[in-house]
């Protein structure tokens, strides 16, 4: 009995001490699990660091502007015909540095009729560009001076003026009609490139050794004229002497190129702009060039010396797909300008956002069909001629442009017929017309003209060689019949010359390639690579940076300039083709892409004439070498988001003979909606002394667009 109460008392002692254990189990397991509550919290302090944030991201914002401009590819050189775009002279005006810029137009509230190509769209300066040629403005950010030597005294001269001690001219230099035969250039202390190397005569020199040499080159005819180029003083006086007194001298050394950095580059001066730029002397440098995203961001360039410092940090340009996309992106203030080439309702949808003005530019650029008087086929005028009036340019212009354009000449109906020539054209042989440009119209238009040939009776067809190709070998050797191109408008001396006057062959071709003709679309981009080997290496030529240096070389030994050196082992005289003088195969084409040569012409237009003669264009005429298909046109639109200190309203804004209203692009900046409204109603006290606008915008920068970082630039 016993055992048993000690058995029963043994059991519950278990159960007592296995409870026992499991409630300090529990109370451990209890003691370790979080207990939560409500943290612990102060009135206000949570959204400070979200407020902070909001208002550093909206006053980057207000720094940037962006621009919808037309889809582009690769190639922004300024200086070559196959990079000419509208693109290519806005990033070009924002980041290398000329001697002169063309002269804006002031603008003022125009009649909204101005415009035959765009109605209903302000065009404020189209009188006054047709007027005549546009003055010039010196660049004093540059420059300290530009001075015409009325002597020139480099032979007996002290060698610490460079070209010797002329006096100086007392004349207007903006004046283009002034004839100079000694220029001299001062360039202003502290002027440099964005990596900090002083800008310097050797630009100037490395830029008339390229283009003298270089085939496309625009400006060839003048650059030839130059005789010599001294430097002095450390490299800040220049003194440029021509072979004869030349007019129109101010169109010479636009955008500079940085000569350090161009020698070294592998791409050379052909390639070394195709999507980067080594350096900027500008207000801005470009960050980024995303051809396949078809967006160039250009930033504020910190090292920049010049009066007027960028107003925005950042400026973007970013292609629109169409104007619907374009107009969209204005109303969700994504973009804050366009500028366009227009279709037919450009204008409508881009109108119909709130707030936003419209101006149509015309700048001095058409689309030109040029047939090459050195194809067999084309010897003769009356086939040329049957040719240019077989093609409908009103048909054309519309299929290029996506628009009618009213009061446009040639509208098929009014053209004179000439029967079709029997030049040995055929399916097998058709008419090969090629394209110095990878633009959208060019190409366009170029197709639209094959077809019609073709239909007309005259088999036509559009190759695809690479623009070097053409310019370089298949125009010289006349393997290509024709071109469709962007050329200057020839209402001035200078651009006539640059158009008509046969070169001084300072630019050697090359034999062509033997590419397959039928084949031509598809075979240039694999064969494109493969030129030198298609080439004899006794005439193959060096790289570029080669031959750029040993023509520097040779120049400085003999004292003859590049072209001259061509001229020494390139003959330059002018072949007759059925009474027609016609450029040497030996000299690589330019601006004057049909060849011709006419003594009549070049007397006509010598260097040092400051009007266009009157028979000229009887004479073009008479030679049937081109047809203007399209004469170009800019349409752009601006929103009230960014506005231009003491000028916020856009129309306002000065009209420039290149950019339009975008002339004025680099002292653009955002404004809000509120200091917009309040800025507006005291433009008219502030215009006289832009410089008071002071007032804080929504992103902490003053109206004028400077912040601290501005007036840091300024003191360096």
């Amino acid at each position: 009995m016993d055992m048993f109460i000690r058995s029963r008392r043994h059991a519950a002692s278990r159960r007592f001490f296995v409870a026992s254990t499991l409630c300090v189990t529990a109370a451990l397991a209890s003691s370790c699990m979080a207990r939560p509550s409500d943290a612990p919290t102060v009135p206000g302090q949570q959204e400070v660091p979200v407020q902070q944030e909001d208002t550093a991201d909206q006053a980057k914002k207000m720094r940037e502007v962006t621009v919808g401009v037309d889809e582009f590819v690769e190639g922004f050189n300024p200086h070559l015909l196959a990079d000419v775009s509208p693109v290519t002279s806005l990033v070009a005006r924002l980041t290398l540095p000329s001697v002169f810029t063309p002269a804006p137009v002031e603008g003022e509230a125009g009649d909204a009729s101005a415009s035959a190509q765009a109605p209903g769209v302000v065009d404020n300066a189209a009188n006054a560009r047709s007027a005549g040629a546009p003055q010039w403005l010196l660049n004093s950010d540059l420059l300290d001076s530009v001075q015409v030597i009325e002597s020139d005294d480099s032979k007996d001269g002290d060698a610490r003026n460079g070209a010797g001690n002329g006096k100086a001219a007392d004349v207007d230099i903006t004046d283009p009609t002034v004839a100079a035969e000694h220029v001299r250039y001062r360039i202003r202390k502290g002027a440099q490139w964005s990596d900090g190397t002083p800008i310097s005569g050797e630009d100037f020199r490395y830029l008339f050794s390229q283009v003298t040499s270089t085939p496309g080159s625009l400006d060839t005819a003048t650059y030839e004229l130059i005789k010599s180029i001294d430097v002095s003083d450390g490299g800040r006086q220049i003194d440029v002497t021509f072979t004869q007194p030349i007019t129109h001298w101010q169109r010479l050394f636009a955008h500079l190129l940085p000569a350090h950095l161009m020698r070294s580059n592998t791409d050379g001066f052909s390639e070394g702009l195709a999507s980067r730029f080594p350096a900027s002397g500008g207000q801005y440098t470009v960050e980024s060039m995303d051809v396949g995203r078809n967006i160039i961001r250009l930033v504020r360039n910190d090292r920049y010396w010049g009066e007027q410092p960028a107003a925005s940090e950042v400026i973007t340009l970013r292609a629109m797909r169409s104007a619907i996309d374009g107009a969209e992106q204005l109303r969700s203030k994504q973009i804050h300008a366009v500028q366009v080439r227009p279709t037919e309702t450009s204008e409508l949808t881009y109108g119909l956002v709130p707030g936003v003005a419209e101006f149509f530019h015309e700048p001095n650029r058409e689309l030109v069909f040029s047939t090459n008087l050195a194809s067999s086929r084309l010897a003769d005028e009356s086939v040329r001629r049957a040719i240019l009036s077989t093609i409908n340019v009103a048909e054309v212009s519309e299929v290029a442009t996506g628009r009618r354009i009213a009061g446009g000449s040639g509208d098929g109906g009014d053209q004179e017929r000439f029967e079709t020539p029997q030049a040995g054209f055929t399916e097998d042989n058709p008419l090969r017309i090629g394209i110095i440009s990878d633009g959208i119209a060019a190409r366009a238009a170029a197709f639209a003209v094959a077809d019609q040939l073709t239909a007309a009776g005259i088999p036509a067809t559009v190759v695809s060689y690479s623009p070097a190709d053409m310019l370089r070998s298949s125009l010289p050797y006349g393997t290509v019949d024709a071109v469709v191109a962007w050329a200057e408008q020839p209402n001035s001396v200078q651009a006539a010359r640059e158009r008509y006057v046969c070169t001084e062959g300072s630019v050697s071709s090359l034999p062509p390639k033997d590419l397959d003709e039928a084949g031509a679309e598809s075979a240039a981009e694999s064969e494109s690579e493969s030129d030198s080997e298609l080439v004899d290496s006794s005439t193959r030529p060096a790289p570029s940076g080669d031959r750029e240096k040993s023509a520097e070389e040779q120049g400085s030994l003999d004292g003859t300039t590049p072209s001259e050196q061509s001229k020494s082992s390139t003959s330059a005289e002018p072949a007759d083709l059925n009474g027609v003088p016609v450029a040497p195969k030996s000299a690589a084409r330019s601006e004057n892409l049909s060849g011709l040569c006419d003594p009549q012409i070049d007397e006509l237009l010598a260097p040092d004439s400051s009007a266009l003669p009157a028979e000229l264009a009887d004479i073009i005429a008479g030679h049937s070498i081109e047809l203007t298909l399209v004469k170009d046109g800019l349409l752009t639109v601006v929103s009230p988001e960014i506005t231009i200190t003491g000028r916020r309203d856009s129309s306002q804004w000065t009209d420039d003979p290149v950019l339009g209203r975008l002339g004025v692009l680099g002292e653009v900046r955002r404004v809000s909606t509120q200091s917009g409204a309040r800025e507006s109603s005291e433009n008219s006290q502030t215009r006289d002394n832009p410089r008071e606008d002071t007032e804080q915008d929504g992103s902490g920068q003053n109206q004028d667009g400077r912040d601290n970082i501005d007036q840091e630039n300024k003191g360096k």
